[in-house]
């Protein structure tokens, strides 16, 4: 379990493919934060995966850094065009108004985020004004890059302070393009229609390829292409019929304004050859199915391998939709099979393979996309959202009620269910040797103006180890307790869920959380264990909801017009 954000951590090593100054771990990794209704399967089913090689990811921010393809395209990216800031701001309509003038030009005005994640290697960059490549935060790293011929850049170089170099050459590419619903106007979002309603291809990630020490030792890794899986979100906006103060306020129908379509090439990885070992990479169902282990590629040395539930919505007569869970992983060995490691999880049943989490219909969701119970209404997913006209600092919309606020009229409930909002979690282990963990969760909170709120998935607030002994006495408890010194709650939201926008005439509702990441961090944690006593864990948390001012010794987080990079 990780203090700070209160998730179940779960970590299954599998081999550790080294040589004497390099290496690359293989494991499978749990991250229990929820189930949401739209969940989406990783490498390893849901909530878990496979960690392994490694590569560089772009966070897309407009364009693509990178897209400057001409040939009659007029669109630039960050790198191909710089854009200078001349907006002065002034009344809300003004604004809008200005932005959009913007908007509709082919500018990308604000630099992509690229993550590097591999094995003794993580960190974010960017490109700044001068297009420098930028650490966030600061590591002395050295990152060179190479383009092809149509300027997209095809590989990164990472080389560290102790001469270990990272080949990330081998990219996987997207194609992205917005179509309008009809003849619908395009009333809002329009940057994204305006830059994608032409088809514009660019890599999304580079992957790992290599790792070579300063001795020359490698450690080389493989890939297979799978096939192009094709995702599309739909943009669409509820504008009220009516635009006085509430209570006369009321939700329009929700409108659909365009669909964004994306085509995706995916790569897995295949193989690690390093010295006289290879380790071989079995897949199915874009799901990691074994791992196998040979020695001078002919002598097995293990085989490990993962079985997997396909769960359903009770209710799926036809199991329209399936989600798979991971259910074991199995170990073999010189001819010699091992007991498993095993998995259960909260409200999924084996004996039929279902789960009253909705996953085939989308309706139920709390504000954070958590099952809670209550059906949809008309309007989809639109959800209750509070509004006061007086308020600043990003409270004129609340999702929460508040005295001085009113709602805008909305049909669907949104709230966080306690009861429903662990399902489909991780509830227990059970360990080759006999042992289990059971972890037990409760609803997430964060800290409302001295209000305790839930939101945010699911927290840990018990783990249960047991050696395997019948005697329960030998159990080891550990209790979690996220409340700070007054009793109130210790979380805070890095950004309040935004569902609700003004454009200078209207309030617009959208049924998807607008905010960049609405995740609950906790300010103090006590972990006890009885006749053991406690441990207090204590973070400091900057510029996080719904702080409105920035106590020592953080006060140089706050934004201020001349604030520059170094």
């Amino acid at each position: 379990m990780t203090p700070l954000t209160g998730k179940a951590q779960v970590n299954i090593p599998i081999w550790n493919a080294s040589l004497s100054s390099i290496q690359v771990p293989i494991s499978m990794v749990y991250n229990g934060g929820g189930v949401k209704v739209e969940e989406v399967e990783s490498t390893g089913g849901i909530g878990w995966t496979l960690v392994a090689g490694g590569q560089i990811t772009r966070e897309l921010r407009g364009l693509p850094d990178d897209y400057d393809v001409g040939a009659g395209d007029l669109r630039k990216g960050w790198l191909s065009l710089g854009f200078t800031n001349t907006f002065t701001p002034g009344t809300e309509l003004a604004n809008w108004t200005t932005l959009n003038s913007f908007f509709n030009s082919k500018y990308d005005t604000e630099p992509d985020i690229f993550t590097i994640s591999a094995p003794g290697l993580s960190g974010k960059f960017v490109f700044d004004n001068s297009h420098i490549i930028r650490m966030i935060p600061y590591q002395d790293l050295k990152i060179t890059y190479t383009k092809d011929g149509n300027n997209r850049i095809n590989a990164f170089t990472v080389t560290t302070n102790s001469g270990i170099k990272y080949l990330f050459n081998l990219t996987e590419q997207t194609s992205r393009q917005a179509i309008q619903n009809g003849s619908t106007p395009i009333t809002h979002f329009i940057k994204d229609y305006n830059d994608y309603s032409q088809k514009a291809t660019y890599n999304h990630s580079w992957k790992l390829t290599q790792i070579i020490a300063p001795a020359g030792e490698v450690i080389s890794l493989s890939y297979i292409n799978n096939n192009t899986i094709i995702t599309t979100r739909k943009v669409q906006v509820s504008i009220p019929s009516s635009n006085p103060a509430p209570p006369a306020n009321t939700t329009g129908p929700l409108t659909h304004l365009y669909s964004m379509t994306d085509y995706l090439e995916t790569r897995t990885l295949s193989g690690i050859n390093y010295g006289t070992f290879s380790v071989i990479f079995g897949w199915s169902n874009n799901l990691i199915s074994f791992i196998e282990v040979k020695e001078n590629t002919q002598n097995q040395v293990k085989r490990f391998s993962f079985v997997y539930r396909g769960v359903k919505y009770w209710l799926d007569n036809f199991g329209s939709v399936v989600k798979y869970f991971l259910k074991q992983i199995n170990e073999e060995g010189n001819c010699t099979s091992f007991p498993a490691h095993s998995f259960e999880y909260y409200n999924v049943n084996y004996v039929d393979n279902t789960t009253t989490i909705p996953f085939s219909d989308k309706t139920g969701q709390d504000y954070w996309g958590y099952y809670n119970g209550q059906p949809a209404a008309s309007g989809g997913l639109i959800p209750r959202v509070y509004l006061n006209e007086g308020a600043s600092n990003g409270e004129r919309f609340r999702i929460a009620f508040k005295a001085g606020y009113t709602l805008i009229k909305s049909p669907n409930i949104r709230t966080v269910n306690p009861n429903t909002v662990y399902y489909g979690s991780l509830s227990k282990i059970v360990y080759p040797a006999g042992g289990f963990a059971a972890i037990q969760y409760e609803a997430a909170a964060y800290n409302d103006f001295a209000v305790d709120t839930l939101g945010g998935g699911v927290r840990v607030k018990q783990v249960v180890i047991n050696d395997g002994d019948t005697n329960t006495s030998n159990n080891i408890v550990t209790d979690y307790e996220y409340k700070l010194a007054n009793g109130q709650s210790s979380g805070r939201l890095l950004y309040n869920p935004a569902f609700c926008f003004a454009d200078g005439t209207n309030f617009i509702l959208v049924p998807e959380n607008l905010s960049p990441s609405s995740e609950v961090q906790y300010e103090r944690v006590t972990v006890k264990q009885p006749g053991k006593g406690s441990t207090v864990y204590q973070y400091f948390l900057p510029g996080v909801y719904p702080n409105t001012s920035l106590a020592a010794p953080y006060t140089d987080f706050a934004a201020t017009p001349n604030k520059s990079c170094p």
